[in-house]
């Protein structure tokens, strides 16, 4: 990816503006391409297919490979018109943020009502635990009970008197 960061890189150089304003033109979120280049890491295959997309005048391949002219052998020495003389391109990037705004939305409710799901289930656990709690300090209290019975029946605090009514005389 080096190399091809390098190439886009190049392209702006070429067109005469920024990396951030790369970004803006093909949609990306603010340091995609900026972020890549400095930590010389990857990008999504979709930024160098919008690039292509917004930037149709460079040879394709170059890009990818590094091989070939770096502009299409027609456009030479030409610029882009993206910045206001060429609406469609404009039209086009707005609608390809469009797109991923509304599919970030779509992504968004998805996860909410995860999270809604979630929480009721942990709501339901915690109702669980609750219960379970309760019948353990009943337990314990029940057992505590017996204990003190039992002990004070063997220091002898308790007498346990038999009345066995069925006595024959």
């Amino acid at each position: 990816m080096k190399n091809i960061l390098f190439r886009i890189e190049e392209i702006t150089h070429n067109e005469g503006i920024s990396i951030s304003k790369m970004e803006t033109i093909i949609g990306a979120s603010k340091g995609v391409l900026s972020k890549a280049l400095s930590k010389n890491s990857d990008i999504q295959s979709k930024w160098i297919q919008l690039i292509m997309e917004m930037f149709p005048m460079y040879n394709a391949e170059w890009l990818l490979t590094g091989k070939g002219d770096m502009l299409k052998s027609s456009q030479s020495g030409e610029k882009s018109e993206i910045y206001g003389e060429t609406p469609d391109i404009h039209a086009s990037v707005l609608e390809k943020q469009a797109e991923y705004v509304s599919e970030d939305k779509r992504y968004i409710e998805l996860l909410r009502e995860t999270i809604q799901s979630k929480d009721q289930v942990i709501k339901s656990k915690e109702e669980t635990i609750a219960i379970q709690n309760l019948l353990i300090k009943t337990l314990k209290e029940e057992n505590q009970t017996k204990k003190d019975t039992l002990e004070a029946y063997h220091t002898g605090k308790i007498v346990v008197v038999n009345q066995n009514t069925n006595d024959k005389e």
